[in-house]
């Protein structure tokens, strides 16, 4: 697709769009100059389900 935003197939499309560039905090660099501030503000994550497409 390259810089394509949307390739159509007969039964149907698929896009790829850049998202806005962002700004997010380095946490790992953070929690290694402090690392007590792992035990004082923990937060569990659930993990996420990833959709892949395979060829046969």
């Amino acid at each position: 697709m390259q810089q394509a935003e949307r390739a159509t197939f007969t039964s149907g499309s698929v896009t790829w769009k850049k998202s806005k560039d962002s700004i997010s905090l380095d946490s790992k660099a953070l929690l290694k100059q402090h690392p007590e501030y792992l035990s004082q503000f923990p937060q569990s994550k659930q993990g996420s389900r990833r959709f892949n497409i395979y060829t046969d």
